[in-house]
């Protein structure tokens, strides 16, 4: 009994020792517990000759996991960091050759290579024959450019597993044999901690190893042999040049930058100060518009002009705020509009929501100014053949197309009046252009100043004087002596609306002053002023309005209090009219493009 015991026994031992041996046997290896493709077990050796030539024999192990894989990859650094030469950071450039590639498991051994600045990657494999399972490679490689003499010694920089792998490897292990024996060696990686990857030194070499290595975990190990020990070296260095080194801050580079920095600030204020001026006659009286023949044209500031109680002769509103503005501004619009409305080509009434509605008249409008026309097709556009008579500031806001047409029509209408040197939209775009031209340049400049000669300073110079163009745009329009003129009697008219006094009023001979300084107001920017005194002195009863173009609540301006002073939301609410317009016509316009 006790015998058979001993049997069973002694067969069950044999049973797992067999069991052991056929999973754990050399011809079979332990697959990997990932899904992911991972090197079971990856050793690299690496033999220096006395030139300092490498030849690196990798045997490894793959496992593709639960998938299949067109099998591994394997990274090498194009360069290395040495110590610094002059106080720069150096660079070893290194040339990684593959040699030949084999697979004691029958696996496809081709090699497709792609490299960037800092990395050779090799691919081993076929991506159209997926392998799956383990298999077995042995590479062979050579590598030139690791060891760099020192004063201190012959420095071996070797990373034996690049940052930018992308496998895991279970266990790995590097061995470096030399023709002499290292006097000192470090091994380092990336993600784990000091130590864990233990390195021995002797007279036969230098061992390294690590376990669970992560991918994209670097393994860096540095060797120092006595000087001397490799003889003939082949040494490519590349030097990192900083953002300091870029910009040196030598007298050379910095003259060169001040000096195309100075001139592009002397050339535009030179031209604001010149060709951007505006010109006048050197006349006696302000606002002289036929001075006599003999006048000389001069520039120079403007002069002081005396306070004027009528408009600019045989001018409109609309032209003079441009001439103010130098371009155009909605307030013109709104202006025009009122104006329009004083001269009889339509009504105005305010609602009882406080809305404001428009009625065409049949006046004849073919006499208008272009742009005049635009505002009042834009507010009483044809509808099926028929114009319409009626609108309001919250059709204006949704009408369809925007007043992009009356902007550039009053632009048009100035320049033709001859009230600028160069007009407005054309000087500035050619500053504009002028000044991007020179910024596109210096930045072009930047690849042979910054990249090779190391003038940073000179593009940032010549940048700099684009700039200085860029920021004279808005005084490159100059006015003409006709211009200058105009707009001095403008300044003077401005100053009498800003602060109106009655007393200053003609009234016998002014007829509605009111509604023809209106426009003016509204172009000026001071209609809540001029529209505060007017309703004062309605109420008080020193003025009785006579306005045939503006309804009031009840057909009589005299129903309510306030009725005049309420035309300054006329301007507010066409303002926004305008704008929701143009809002509207760019977003359509937006829209047919992306499409």
């Amino acid at each position: 009994m006790r015998r058979g015991v001993h049997g069973a026994v002694v067969l069950l031992l044999g049973a797992m020792m067999a069991t052991l041996w056929v999973a754990l046997g050399p011809g079979t290896p332990a697959r990997a517990q990932t899904d992911q493709p991972v090197f079971t077990r990856y050793d690299e050796t690496l033999s220096l000759d006395a030139q300092g030539v490498a030849t690196v024999v990798i045997d490894a192990t793959f496992d593709t996991g639960n998938g299949s894989s067109a099998g591994p990859a394997l990274s090498f650094p194009r360069r290395v960091e040495v110590p610094p030469a002059q106080g720069r950071p150096r660079f070893r450039q290194l040339t990684n050759t593959i040699t030949d590639v084999t697979s004691p498991s029958g696996a496809p051994t081709g090699v497709r290579h792609t490299s960037t600045v800092d990395t050779d990657l090799f691919r081993i494999g076929d991506q159209t024959n997926q392998i799956r399972g383990v298999q077995h490679y042995r590479v062979s490689l050579q590598i030139d450019g690791l060891v760099t003499p020192t004063d201190s010694g012959d420095e071996l920089a070797w990373e034996a597993v690049d940052a930018v792998d992308t496998l895991a490897r279970n266990e790995a292990s590097f061995t470096i044999e030399a023709p002499g024996a290292a006097t000192s060696s470090r091994c380092a990686t990336d993600l784990q901690p000091a130590g864990s990857c233990p390195i021995t030194s002797n007279d036969s070499g230098v061992s390294a190893s690590v376990r669970d290595l992560a991918a994209a975990d670097a393994v860096r190990i540095n060797v120092t042999y006595p000087s001397g020990t490799f003889t003939d070296v082949s040494e490519d260095y590349t030097v990192h040049r900083t953002l300091a080194d870029r910009f040196p801050l030598t007298a050379v580079d910095i003259i060169g930058g001040l000096a195309f920095g100075l001139i592009g600030l002397i050339g535009s204020v030179g031209y604001a100060l010149t060709q951007g001026r505006d010109r006048r006659w050197d006349s006696s009286h302000a606002g002289d518009r036929k001075p006599p023949p003999d006048t000389r044209v001069v520039t120079g500031r403007r002069r002081r002009v005396p306070l004027r109680t009528e408009p600019p002769e045989q001018t409109l509103p609309g032209e003079v705020g441009f001439l103010l503005e130098t371009h155009t501004e909605t307030d013109q619009i709104t202006a025009t509009l009122i104006d329009l409305a004083v001269r009889g080509f339509l009504t105005v009434r305010r609602e009882d929501d406080s809305s404001w509605t428009f009625r065409r008249t049949p006046t004849d409008a073919s006499t208008l100014a272009t742009y005049e026309r635009t505002v009042l097709k834009r507010l009483f556009p044809k509808v099926k053949g028929r114009i319409r008579v009626t609108s309001s500031t919250g059709e204006a806001s949704r009408a369809k197309g925007s007043f992009t047409t009356t902007r550039e029509a009053i632009a048009r209408r100035v320049g033709a009046l001859g009230w600028f040197r160069v007009p407005p939209d054309k000087a500035r775009f050619r500053s504009h252009r002028f000044g991007v031209v020179i910024c596109m340049f210096g930045l072009l400049t930047l690849i042979p100043f910054v990249g090779f000669m190391g003038l940073g300073l000179w593009s940032a110079g010549i940048i700099l004087a684009g700039i200085c163009v860029l920021a004279i745009m808005p005084f490159t329009p100059s006015r003409t002596p006709q211009g200058s003129a105009v707009l001095e009697q403008a300044e003077g008219f401005r100053q009498f609306l800003s602060d109106p006094d009655p007393e200053l009023i003609d009234w016998k001979h002014s007829g509605d002053v009111f509604s023809r300084c209106l426009p003016w107001a509204v172009v000026f920017g001071v209609d809540a002023q001029w529209t505060a005194l007017f309703q004062k002195l309605t109420d008080e009863g020193r003025y009785r309005p006579q306005l045939a173009w503006y309804e009031s609540l009840h057909g009589s301006v005299w129903a309510t209090q306030g009725h005049i002073e309420a035309l300054s939301s006329l301007t507010s609410s066409f303002n926004h009219a305008v704008a929701a317009a143009d809002r509207h016509a760019a977003a359509v316009s937006g829209l047919d493009d992306s499409e």
